[in-house]
């Protein structure tokens, strides 16, 4: 009989048998296991000790999906094209975030803002924008003031960009 007293140790736990087969439990989907770690790993290496800016912009793709899957639900729309796009955009997001992380490390932007924080803030208002959209489209009210800001805000992130590409585009002629 197995003993329940967590002060004494309990021996048969310890057999061979049941460390056979917690080994062999331990490797089953060891490359899904595997695949996990190193995301893990990845992911501190990049972000430690920002790791609110990664859970930040998860949340709102996480809101995103949600209201984009509400919204396609309400019209009939619903495919799986949609959740396959799902996990590219946090591919993308996540590479443009460990952009601004490598950038951070090597060609600090400022001493007050960070590349980091710039991927943070422009996906941030992107979803924001798209989440606003999603619930507009499922019938409720938005506050429209909220919506230009939020456009206007990602304007301003887009239009150094732009700028840069024009000026490329007038050296090369």
């Amino acid at each position: 009989m197995i003993s329940r007293d967590p002060t004494k140790l309990n021996y048969e736990v310890l057999s061979v048998e049941n460390i056979k087969t917690i080994l062999a439990n331990l490797m089953d989907y060891w490359w899904l296991k595997a695949l996990a770690a190193m995301a893990l790993s990845i992911n501190d290496w990049f972000f430690h000790p920002r790791h609110d800016n990664l859970t930040i912009v998860c949340v709102f793709v996480l809101f995103d999906t949600v209201t984009g899957f509400l919204k396609a639900r309400q019209n009939h729309v619903l495919s799986s094209s949609g959740f396959f796009r799902f996990s590219i955009k946090l591919l993308v997001y996540f590479i443009l975030m460990a952009v601004g992380s490598l950038l951070d490390k090597i060609i600090p932007v400022s001493d007050y803002v960070s590349a980091l924080s710039i991927m943070t803030g422009f996906l941030a208002v992107t979803e924001s924008l798209s989440v606003l959209e999603n619930i507009s489209g499922l019938g409720y009210s938005v506050p429209t003031r909220i919506v230009s800001m939020l456009r206007l805000t990602k304007q301003q992130f887009e239009a150094p960009l732009s700028s840069v590409k024009e000026e490329g585009n007038n050296n090369k002629s």
